[in-house]
């Protein structure tokens, strides 16, 4: 066996004693330092009393695509990006705003 392929046995039989205890709190860690971004995309229009918005979908974005939830719809999807996101269910005056900053 090469060095490489015994690595790898070594941290499998590493794994397997790990307890469910300790598992849990690997996935607890990492899960804290990996969150996805929240955002949301709203829209704004006129109308008879002057300026509204909408809010037209909730999103969490990962570091390949994003996913969103309309409010109050079954209407979800998921996308490459958020700014693609926008350009299909946004309207000609339709922004992201993101909830969290960059990590």
């Amino acid at each position: 066996m090469s060095a490489l392929e015994d690595q790898i046995l070594d941290a499998l039989a590493l794994a397997r004693k790990m307890s469910r205890e300790e598992v849990a709190g690997e996935m607890r860690a990492w899960v804290l330092e990996n969150p996805p971004r929240r955002f949301a995309i709203c829209s704004y229009y006129d109308d008879a009393f002057g300026h509204d918005g909408e809010l037209l979908a909730w999103g969490l974005a990962f570091d390949d695509h994003v996913i969103a939830q309309a409010p109050g719809r079954h209407l979800h999807g998921s996308f490459s990006t958020a700014e693609s996101m926008l350009a299909i269910m946004g309207g000609a005056d339709a922004e992201v705003v993101w909830i969290d900053e960059k990590p």
